[in-house]
């Protein structure tokens, strides 16, 4: 894993408490995560800053490259109408990216939406990291990118 570097000194944005149990070499300093500092969400956001202090919060994040189509949306809402059915105290926040109709994809939880225990954006307003120290997010659901999984563990 180490190999072609050289005499290079590596840093490793994660910790060893959080990886993978491997022999890290004297010339890698794990010293992560690394998190770049951000606006809290009550300057960035006030309303949905508010809104996330309603209940716990499941954040559902794919990240800027995935796009979401109608087979994937609907299996999510899917997925929401059973989670929202069976935990009513919970909320869910969804960044939601889509370059199609998704026509009635979402039916399934067009009340929860019209209720505003289903929030939707197509770009999230705030920095994740910063809706996540907000407080009350209980679950993340993320792409498992190393940005998404490092802001997750904090």
């Amino acid at each position: 894993m180490f190999e072609g570097f050289g005499d290079a000194h590596i840093l490793l944005p994660s910790t060893p408490a959080i990886d993978y149990d491997f022999f890290v070499p004297p010339h890698v300093t794990p010293c992560g995560p690394i998190i770049q500092p951000h606006v809290p969400l009550v300057e960035t956001d006030p309303m949905l800053h508010a809104w996330l202090h309603l209940g716990p919060t499941v954040l559902i994040n794919f990240g800027s490259h995935i796009v979401v189509d109608r087979c994937l949306a609907t299996e999510f809402a899917l997925g929401i109408k059973t989670l929202l059915d069976r935990r009513p105290d919970v909320q869910i926040l969804w960044k939601l990216k889509t370059n199609v109709n998704l026509g009635d994809a979402l039916s399934v939880i067009a009340h929860e939406i019209k209720e505003k225990r289903v929030w939707i954006e197509p770009w999230l307003p705030a920095q994740p990291i910063a809706i996540l120290t907000a407080g009350n997010v209980v679950c993340m659901v993320h792409h498992g990118g190393s940005n998404s999984y490092h802001e997750a563990i904090l």
